[in-house]
């Protein structure tokens, strides 16, 4: 489903940093191609505010690799982030990431995504991961993702709402998704290819309406009937707040249907 499709991609491009003590065991290498970075200011760990510094999300040349797999554990994409530019700001530091996306037997994916720390916490901008998608002719508005540096058991993280509006037949189609009841829960151990990381367990819940321009009430109650059978979403994202998110797994009615892990970083 459409829903699907689009959370599953924000989560995985946001596996995106790491801290310079993790170690771990590169996979196979992805060929990365940096386009030329935009210019700003750069900014050393020393200047940024808070924990950013620690984060190599905001270290420019990171490159950052993770595999998707389905509900069977066969893969079946792998995405390259490489860090292109870092600049201060008035309220913190923003990074600038390159993400390729290679489905297996489908033409890569290309674009450029949008971070930022204010110290405190990390902000995945959505909008900034559809951008590609302006020239097809659909528009993206949202939320950014939070993540707390210094997180803690039992907190409560600020849901988000993100939507993509298409023109087909003349008539605005708009999709909403709600990611809610973002809570952290204890911490474990998750192992990856790159790495063993101290995690906070992350769940989450999402639902999506659609809204078609010129729906009458008939059509709406339709679509509610239809939403109500639709099984229900939700994820699970282990983080470690000095990698933020190391590994997502994507739910069905409480049942596996695929995830994502870091496998290398250098």
């Amino acid at each position: 489903m459409k829903r699907n499709i689009l959370l599953s991609l924000v989560l995985c491009c946001a596996i995106a940093c790491n801290n310079e003590s993790k170690t771990g065991t590169s996979g196979d290498s992805l060929v990365t191609t940096a386009t030329p970075a935009i210019k700003a200011e750069t900014t050393s760990s020393s200047a940024m505010p808070g924990n950013c510094g620690s984060l190599l999300l905001f270290k420019k040349g990171t490159v950052i690799e993770a595999v998707s797999y389905n509900k069977s554990g066969e893969e079946t994409t792998r995405q390259s982030s490489t860090v292109l530019d870092v600049a201060s700001t008035a309220t913190g530091v923003t990074a600038e990431v390159e993400m390729k996306s290679n489905g297996m037997g489908k033409k890569e994916n290309s674009f450029t995504g949008k971070y930022s720390c204010d110290g405190k916490n990390l902000y995945v901008d959505l909008t900034s991961l559809f951008a590609n998608m302006d020239a097809k002719g659909a528009k993206i508005d949202g939320d950014p993702i939070s993540f707390p540096i210094s997180v803690k058991e039992g907190e409560t993280l600020p849901d988000v709402t993100y939507s993509m509006t298409v023109t087909k037949a003349g008539k605005q189609m708009k999709t909403t998704v709600f990611m809610k009841n973002r809570k952290v829960g204890p911490k474990e151990k998750v192992t990856t290819p790159a790495g063993t990381f101290d995690c906070y367990r992350i769940s989450s819940t999402s639902e999506a309406e659609v809204d078609i321009e010129g729906m009458d009430e008939k059509m709406k109650q339709i679509m509610q009937s239809m939403k109500n059978t639709m099984p229900k979403q939700s994820f699970v994202i282990f983080y470690d707040p000095a990698v933020t998110i190391v590994k997502v797994e994507m739910y069905s009615d409480d049942k596996l249907v695929s995830h994502s892990d870091v496998v290398a970083i250098r």
